[in-house]
């Protein structure tokens, strides 16, 4: 994925090694951190033979899912989706446009889908194309002068800003999003509403968990380590609410001010300087990676019982802009440090795990649930267990609706699509 970073030099040094690997099918903004793709993607994902609006799930027992885990990492590799496993596995294109959604993209757009079920877990595959990944959605940058001594000018409200002052043309840095609606059958959730998952590029995408903390081991989690999706329900009444529990993400800002709350540090990384490195694992007992192991730019806390001392005047260093062991420097003028700070979420709030890849003017989306939760009240389920005669008795939604919403940049534009259905195909070799 292509990652923030914090100053535009930094950024721009990670786009030298872009280009010298895809050889000028990319250009630099002469401003900013736009990506732009010389490839036409318009037709990429167009539609193929498989008829639109329905998608069939393919069944695989979970003794094959075990010798060959779907890694919900944003990459396509044919053990996962196709291949040896099946080979007749085609992408469904759905249609998104204005004329069967509700936003105003102007022409038509398509998104790749597969889906593959089990009977513990269901799996989705999305990919659509994108001028640009927007993953900076209320960055804040420092706009004051050089100091790298413990003065009040670091923390003046007046030396941050939520506009990129190196690119002053640029829109307001905001989010790619993919919501997935599903339209709740009934006996399999809160009946007349629809269960939401909202797949966001900045507030869910960057942190990592492992998939089933209860069931896999911890430094080689089945699933991989992926992100979160908002998981949520929309009410016809009383509009959109999340599940319970809590998010992955913090605002790092107070009010109308753009001053940052938190900062990365050193000192409040667990995993810096471990006195025993070889033995180093998180609360959850996975092998322990600076900042969690995402971009410095964001601000990751492992344990929130642990107290965090809130960005001061003597914070003058800047240490997110160097990879781990080179010297920080003072703060520069257009530095950029992420809007948000992030954690494990909680709760069914956070049952939805995915990640999602840019690469070549393409976003891919890998999406895993479980295919039934307990919240009843909020999450639709695929599979339940009922009781008759005595015995347990397993029961699949063999056919459900759910509709898709794209936007890109948040609001700069939005796409939706028409109801489609989802059919879980045959189970053969499983129960």
């Amino acid at each position: 994925m292509i990652m923030g970073r914090m100053t535009l030099s930094a950024r721009r040094a990670g786009r030298a090694s872009m280009l010298a690997k895809w050889a000028g099918c990319f250009f630099v903004a002469s401003v900013g951190i736009g990506i732009s793709s010389c490839q036409n993607t318009d037709d990429l994902l167009a539609p193929g033979e498989v008829a639109i609006g329905r998608m069939t799930a393919v069944f695989v027992p979970d003794s094959v899912l075990t010798e060959n885990p779907i890694d919900l990492n944003g990459e396509v590799l044919e053990r996962e989706w196709g291949g040896s496993r099946d080979t007749e596995l085609p992408f469904v294109q759905i249609r998104m446009s204005k004329e069967d959604g509700q936003g105003n993209p102007g022409e038509v757009k398509y998104i790749s889908a597969k889906c593959i079920y089990s009977t513990t877990d269901i799996y989705f595959l999305f990919r659509w194309t994108d001028d640009e990944a927007s993953i900076m959605k209320d960055a804040l940058y420092y706009v004051g002068p050089i100091n790298d001594g413990c003065a009040d000018l670091i923390v003046d409200p007046a030396n941050w800003s939520f506009e990129n002052p190196l690119d002053p043309r640029a829109l307001p840095d905001e989010e790619d999003r993919l919501d997935i609606l599903f339209e709740v059958p009934e006996g399999s959730g809160p009946v007349g509403k629809e269960d939401a998952w909202q797949w966001q590029s900045t507030k869910t995408n960057p942190v990592r968990d492992m998939y089933d903390r209860l069931v896999d081991s911890a430094s080689f989690p089945a699933r991989g380590t992926p992100g979160y999706l908002e998981d949520g329900v929309l009410d016809p009444d009383f509009g959109f609410f999340f599940d319970p529990g809590t998010p992955t993400w913090r605002q790092n800002w107070t009010g109308d001010s753009p001053l940052p709350n938190f900062v990365y540090r050193s000192e409040d990384d667990p995993f810096v300087d471990h006195p025993n490195p070889t033995n180093c694992f998180n609360d959850f007992g996975e092998e322990c990676r600076f900042n969690n192991g995402i971009d410095f730019y964001y601000i990751w806390r492992d344990d929130l019982r642990l107290p965090v001392d809130e960005f001061f005047f003597c914070d003058s260093l800047n240490q997110s802009v160097l990879p781990q062991g080179n010297e920080p420097r003072p703060w520069l003028f257009g530095d950029a440090i992420s809007g948000y700070w992030y954690t494990y979420g909680s709760g069914s709030r956070s049952d939805v795990r995915g990640k999602g890849v840019f690469d070549d003017g393409i976003w891919t989306l890998e999406i895993g649930r479980k295919m039934f939760t307990e919240d009843l009240a909020n999450d639709v389920n695929f599979r339940r267990v009922v009781r008759e005669d005595n015995v347990d008795v397993d029961v699949y939604v063999e056919e459900l609706s759910y509709k898709l919403r794209l936007y890109d940049n948040s609001t700069d534009e939005y796409w939706g699509s028409g109801p489609q259905t989802l059919l879980l195909g045959p189970r053969e070799g499983g129960k």
